[in-house]
């Protein structure tokens, strides 16, 4: 079955800057995220109880991993292991596209999803403790 992103509703995204297409079944969920150069990021790292990897289809995205800062550009390929600390960073002059895939699938962005957020943020940074 062919995507076509164009048709797909954006859902949410963690910054001003960056549309994200979503798309999932039965074991794996992609988000298609498209992030202009002038995209804020403020490096906060998050995690989840999925695995994920981040191909990079266009320009350059800059990410932390854990301990690990790193770039991906066009044709490379990110792993983040489940439960890693991570984050995007910044996107280079011309901005970035990348596919975002998660196992098991990413059911909270599901448009008017009853899944509780899958995000966790380390606790200092929450607002709600």
């Amino acid at each position: 079955m062919l995507i076509d992103w164009d048709k797909m509703m954006p859902t949410g995204s963690l910054r001003a800057g960056a549309v994200r297409r979503f798309a999932t079944g039965q074991q794996i969920s992609v988000v298609y995220v498209e992030t202009d150069p002038q995209a804020r990021f403020d490096g906060r790292p998050h995690r989840h109880p999925h695995e994920q990897w981040v191909v990079v289809t266009a320009g350059l995205l800059g990410m932390t991993c854990d301990d690990n800062r790193f770039e991906l550009s066009e044709g490379e390929v990110a792993f983040l292991p489940a439960n890693s600390w991570h984050a995007a960073v910044g996107v280079g002059p011309s901005g970035a596209r990348y596919l975002e895939f998660s196992a098991p699938p990413r059911l909270d962005l599901l448009p008017d999803s009853l899944v509780p957020d899958a995000l966790e943020f380390p606790r200092e940074e929450r607002r709600d403790s």
